[in-house]
This record gives C-alpha cells, structure tokens and sequence, in this order.
C-alpha cells in the first residue's frame, strides 16, 4: 500500500466512522497495523465527559452503532459494486 487512501470512500470519513473505514481499507488491502501505547495520553469514557452517565452511555452506544453500520455499509457497497 503506498499510504494514500484514495480507495475510502469520503462519505466514510466522517467523525469516529475514518476509523472504522481504515480498518477495513487495511483488511480489504492487506496493510499491516501496529497497536502501540502513547505516553502520557488517556482514555475518558463518554460516561464521564457528560453530566449524566446515563447520557453518556447513550452516546457511547450510539456511537457503537454508527461505526457498526459504517462496517456493514461498506461490506454492503464492497458487495454490490462486485
């Protein structure tokens, strides 16, 4: 892979749904990833960056299921395109 992403579709590239099309550009192309650790960068759950936890796992769910469906359009369009 040259490190362009010229095959993601645009309409995957929005918010949290690049990563889920760069997941599956990798696989589909067969790109290697690294999983490594940043220093000094944390994680802050969505139940804690709301007022409410309730509403923050709302929002974590929701998000779930955007980048679900972002992995099933693609595979859907990957499909019907042949």
């Amino acid at each position: 892979m040259d490190g362009s992403c010229s095959n993601a579709s645009p309409r995957d590239a929005r918010g949290y749904r690049v990563e889920a099309a760069l997941n599956a550009l990798c696989q589909k192309t067969g790109a290697r990833v690294a999983c490594f650790v940043l220093e000094g960068l944390f994680y802050r759950p969505k139940e804690r960056k709301y007022p409410n936890p309730v509403l923050g796992f709302a929002a974590k769910v929701a998000m779930l299921l955007v980048a679900v469906w972002a992995y099933v359009s693609s595979r859907l369009r990957d499909a019907l395109a042949g």
